[in-house]
């Protein structure tokens, strides 16, 4: 009887393990594939560049680590937070020291005034205190709460569409845009009120006020802007991509590996890569839509052509290191944003030195600028040395800096930052239903841009592999471009 019993022992232990390949080493690839590792499954990662870690990248400047793509997430997300424990690195997190923002409009910086709900006022107060609308532009957008009800047609809209039915052009072009903007690099008049605000999305469901409505969620703590409990780690976020592939220790993670054919074959799949062949039970597509469209091709023709309808925009990040005193001492924002009708490069700022205290600095000031969006692409072409110059030229118009930064760095990101157009979600429920069994999306191209919202696709995905019921997929995180 004991040998029978060692015997079943032996035939479980000896089980094949779950083959997995991970398509993609961005956040969203190294976590998914961190997650089926620790659960048991032989995973292999395959990255088509040279680096790991996606548009998570940290640049050294005046001595100190800065992040030039993605620099802080939400740490409410638990997802993330459950990762950075699991990792070791609840203890490095740090919180901005201000969370006070601006907007530049009409020549000058204004506060971006608080009960914003995505950029849409639940309160009319602060929004004329800020000076931020005209007096004509506060009239409109007073009306709001005595206007019938707007219907939406069908199950999504344009947000800028309809906060511009609500409040007037003005809280669209001012508030709204340059908010959203900063996070989407997309247009308010195209973004998805379903993807991109579900919560306002439900508010236009239920209430005939969108102000009224917003006020409810406000009391019951959905995100205003700035975004509270925004965190990022010491160091820069790269941090948290070294423990992630430090803690797969036994995983196959490859770079240089572009994937070439992903074919049925059997019950798994073929994956094909310039590193070699593997078989799969299961493949996570963690890489960017349009690249997966092309690996999906032939194998799932309707998911490609969905996965080809998503956009993409291209922006860049740049780092200036000034001498401490090249800008006034007295500021309490942490940066400002600029709203697309005032005809600057830069679309947003963050006064570094001042936002995180690990980077200040007796003798320098650190600024990081976003420079190009949506149908703002121009300034994207000129070299580094011409973009500098332009970004140096708006920072001495807007916040008066002297002079020439000591130090820069340009980093870009082509086709990074994914529109979700109004029809995303659905789009979204159409490739999934069409992709067949065993093959898995995660990714910023789908239900959230943020590290956070990527950590959240990661697990889910990851659950799904391994046949486990799935959670609710999370709001979308709207952190990612507010300095």
């Amino acid at each position: 009887m004991a040998q029978a019993n060692n015997a079943g022992s032996d035939s479980r232990r000896e089980q094949p393990r779950l083959r997995v390949v991970v398509v993609g080493g961005g956040i969203s690839g190294l976590a998914t594939a961190f997650f089926l590792q620790r659960s048991g499954a032989d995973v292999t990662l395959l990255e088509a560049g040279p680096h790991l870690g996606g548009k998570i990248r940290t640049e050294k400047i005046a001595g100190m680590a800065v992040d030039g793509g993605a620099d802080g997430f939400i740490a409410s997300e638990t997802a993330a937070a459950r990762l950075c424990a699991d990792l070791g690195l609840s203890a490095s997190l740090v919180a901005p020291t201000t969370a006070r923002a601006s907007i530049w409009s009409r020549g000058r910086l204004r506060p971006i005034p608080g009960g914003l709900v995505r950029g849409m006022p639940a309160r009319l107060w602060p929004v004329a205190a800020s000076g931020l609308l005209s007096l004509h532009g506060m009239a409109r957008a007073g009306l709001e709460p005595l206007l019938p009800r707007t219907r939406l047609l069908g199950e999504d809209v344009a947000i800028g569409d309809y906060v511009q039915q609500r409040f007037g052009s003005e809280v669209v072009d001012r508030l709204v845009e340059p908010l959203l903007g900063g996070i989407y690099a997309g247009r308010a008049h195209e973004l998805s009120l379903q993807s991109v605000a579900p919560e306002l999305h439900g508010v236009a469901r239920k209430h005939r006020s969108l102000m009224l409505g917003a006020r409810s969620l406000r009391h019951a703590g959905v995100p205003a802007a700035p975004p509270p409990s925004l965190v990022t780690l010491e160091g820069g976020l790269t941090r948290l991509v070294r423990r992630l592939v430090a803690a797969m220790e036994g995983a196959d993670v490859r770079t240089a590996s572009p994937v070439t054919s992903i074919e049925p074959a059997g019950n798994g799949w073929a994956v094909s890569s310039s590193s070699g062949a593997l078989r799969a039970d299961a493949v996570v597509l963690a890489a960017p839509a349009f690249e997966t469209a092309r690996l999906l091709a032939r194998s799932s023709p309707l998911a490609a052509a969905e996965l080809d309808q998503i956009g993409y925009v291209s922006v860049a990040t740049v780092l200036l290191a000034y001498p401490r005193t090249s800008l006034a001492s007295d500021r309490t924002s942490s940066g400002f944003l600029v709203p697309r009708g005032e005809a600057r490069t830069i679309t947003a700022c963050t006064f570094l030195s001042d936002k995180w205290r690990h980077l200040h600095s007796a003798d320098a000031i650190l600024l990081r600028c976003a420079v190009g969006r949506r149908g703002q692409q121009e300034a994207l072409r000129l070299d580094d040395s011409e973009l500098v110059a332009r970004v140096v030229e708006d920072l001495g118009d807007i916040v008066g800096i002297k002079g020439l930064p000591g130090e820069t760095r340009v980093v870009r990101w082509n086709r990074a930052i994914p529109q979700y157009v109004v029809g995303h979600q659905r789009r979204v429920s159409n490739i999934e239903a069409a992709l067949p069994p065993g093959l898995v999306l995660a990714g910023a191209g789908y239900r959230g841009v943020g590290v956070a919202s990527c950590i959240a696709q990661a697990e889910r995905a990851a659950a799904m592999v391994l046949g486990r019921t799935a959670a609710a997929w999370p709001v979308a995180e709207v952190a990612g471009g507010v300095p």
